[in-house]
């Protein structure tokens, strides 16, 4: 009976406008529709662009990501919580100051450094790379402020058609123009400049473009001195965080080579599937709901967190579980015989993953509860179990057998802070009851993983 009345009260939930229920419902659906998407594309790209073209448009995007990491300084992960527009708006234009400064400047530092790096990078590769930064910024603010107005339907619509444009769009630039890394990343420009033109209004736009404009330093300052704490802890962590994923990127590209690295990273685009499915999905509702509940009531906050986290664990774990088993075959039938070692790096790394997915809705709740100062304390810990197997690269012990030690110490740092989490939001009974049946859940994921990936690890295959 109780299981009909939750049934019941989901459909429910599913009419009432702006409900809990509808919001996630709407959001999941388009992430699930461009999550199809990419795996309808993924076949026809993977014919069209060489694991060597994926090893640069991974470079491409490490050029990309930290300069909109630098110039953020984690601040988009609090622009929900100012209740004022204009305190939103101020964090916004200090993002997209940041990022024209520090783009100028590493543009300025490489041509005059030049002799001293080993690769090239063109003048249109330039354009391409600051162009995609700009779009990208523009579209996180904007996207943002769907949600502090809670118009999830229309974020929605957009990230399904500017994916389905953008995939079309990369797949006829490689096939006619560029199969390169170049070619991937015009992709990206697409589909960033189509979501611009969908999202932004005209009137929004007005309001951007004033505000940027105008002389408001005073309220600049006042806004960074409220979120002083995002700055001086929430950035340090997510900079631990960062740098512990570009660093594989680096070595795996420095000592295992481009076409291994691209492998790596063509695992990974269908590793990632379920983490950014819940953070664009599942993430921006239960952070902006979580807020309110916090402001509340911390019963209601409390009862929340653990109702959403059942749920969240059971989605988390199936995904990445049957990807694990169905990869190493699904990869060469699918994609093509250059991308064998792709299905086996694929289920490698699942394990990794697995405790990040179960995490990823959460990760705001540490900025809900003011515990940034925690957060950094415990990312800045955990830094070694996710960087120090990286170690074992300079060791013959095969590239395989490296990533399934890789993975399974890595994860140890989300568990950490999943753990954590967990004791701070419930009372310590609450807490350790629900803690136990989810480690016992992933532990036997861990165990069907291993199982499935016996041969690989221990034969050596390749």
């Amino acid at each position: 009976m109780n299981l009909i009345e939750s049934i019941s009260n989901i459909f429910k939930g599913l009419k009432r406008k702006n409900s809990l229920v509808q919001n996630i419902s709407i959001v999941f659906s388009g992430n699930v529709f461009s999550i199809l998407l990419q795996l309808t594309f993924a076949p026809i790209l993977s014919r069209i662009f060489s694991p060597q073209a994926y090893g640069e448009y991974a470079l491409y995007n490490l050029i990309i990501s930290n300069i909109t990491f630098f110039s953020a300084l984690s601040l988009p992960s609090v622009y929900v919580l100012p209740k004022e527009e204009y305190k939103f708006l101020a964090l916004s234009k200090v993002v997209f100051l940041n990022a024209i400064a520090i783009s100028i400047l590493s543009f300025f530092t490489y041509f005059l450094f030049k002799p001293l790096f080993d690769f090239e990078v063109s003048i249109k590769e330039i354009v391409g790379i600051f162009g995609v930064l700009l779009i990208t910024i523009i579209n996180t603010t904007q996207s943002h402020w769907n949600i502090r107005k809670k118009r999830f339907l229309k974020n929605t619509k957009m990230r399904a058609a500017c994916s389905f444009i953008g995939k079309s769009g990369t797949a006829g630039i490689g096939k006619y123009l560029a199969p390169n890394g170049f070619g991937l990343l015009s992709g990206n420009f697409i589909s960033g400049f189509l979501a611009l033109f969908l999202t932004l209004k005209r009137q929004q736009l007005i309001v951007l473009f004033r505000y940027y404009t105008s002389s408001n330093w005073k309220e600049l300052i006042a806004t960074l001195k409220e979120n002083v704490n995002v700055i001086k802890y929430i950035f340090p962590a997510r900079l631990i965080t960062k740098f512990s994923s570009d660093l594989p990127i680096i070595a795996i590209g420095a000592l295992m080579g481009v076409q291994q690295l691209g492998h790596y990273t063509f695992a990974l685009t269908f590793i990632n599937m379920p983490i950014q499915l819940f953070e664009n999905s599942i993430s921006p509702v239960v952070f902006q709901k979580a807020n309110e509940l916090y402001l509340t009531s911390r019963t209601a906050f409390e009862d929340f967190f653990v109702k959403s986290f059942k749920h969240t664990v059971f989605i988390s774990l199936v995904p990445l579980t049957v990807i694990s088993l169905i990869a190493p075959s699904v990869f060469e039938f699918a994609f093509g015989t250059e991308w064998k070692d792709a299905g086996y790096v694929a289920s490698l790394l699942s394990t990794k993953y697995i405790i990040t997915t179960v995490l990823a809705p959460y990760t705001s709740f540490w900025r809900i509860m003011k515990r940034e100062k925690r957060l950094f304390a415990l990312t800045t810990a955990s830094f070694i179990f996710r960087n120090g197997p990286l170690l074992l690269l300079f060791l013959d012990i095969g590239f395989f057998r490296f990533l399934y030690i890789y993975s399974i110490v890595s994860s140890i740092a989300p568990l950490i802070n999943l753990t954590d989490l967990m004791y701070s939001v419930l009372p310590r009974r609450r807490a350790s009851k629900i803690w136990t049946i989810t480690i016992l859940l992933i532990l036997l994921s861990f165990i069907i993983i291993g199982l499935n990936s016996y041969q690989i690890i221990f034969e050596n295959v390749r």
